[in-house]
């Protein structure tokens, strides 16, 4: 279903390179889609696209039993554990703990037994869903994050596992703050 999306957002983008700016045809069978026309239209697809993505979403959580809170952007988080130290703000280096999971339990990526990952929040390339997600922890406290697509590795997935389009599960400890 993803890819159908992802197909047919790719050909609206191919069709409209190919127009020329409303001019007239002799093919009277050929109607012109003006570049407006066009953009309603991948504007329309992309919110249809996003309201499946987060109907998905939704059941997914609703099948968990999980009491998650929901962000402006789409993300999900729920606090499983809740520590008492330092609250992560922008401009920090986190350290985690963490594991990736897709909506249908695959396990995507995990910080192995004794290890750890650090970034910088809101510079390093992470996902875009984890540094805000980050931002709502304090250290201590272990986290289950939802991020739809677009705050995850969109169109692309990672080129490697993680699926075009993919929502993804972060289990997720905030270890320290430097």
């Amino acid at each position: 279903m993803k890819i159908q999306y992802f197909l047919m957002v790719s050909l609206l983008c191919v069709l409209s390179c190919n127009q020329e700016k409303d001019k007239p045809t002799n093919n009277t069978a050929t109607i012109p889609v003006s570049k407006k026309k066009l953009n309603e239209k991948l504007v329309e697809a992309n919110q249809r696209y996003v309201m499946r993505e987060r109907d998905e979403i939704n059941a997914f959580i609703k099948y968990r039993n999980w009491d998650m809170v929901e962000t402006g952007t789409g993300l999900r988080y729920m606090k499983t554990k809740k520590g008492v130290g330092d609250r992560a703000e922008s401009g920090m280096v986190a350290e985690i703990k963490y594991s990736i999971e897709l909506l249908d339990g695959r396990v995507c990526y995990k910080t192995e037994e004794g290890e750890t990952k650090k970034f910088l929040i809101d510079q390093d390339d992470v996902e875009k869903g984890l540094h805000e997600a980050i931002q709502y922890m304090n250290v201590g406290d272990i986290a289950i994050i939802i991020l739809p697509s677009h705050l995850a590795h969109g169109l692309h997935g990672d080129e490697n596992i993680i699926p075009s389009l993919a929502s993804v599960i972060y289990y997720v400890e905030l270890i320290n703050l430097e």
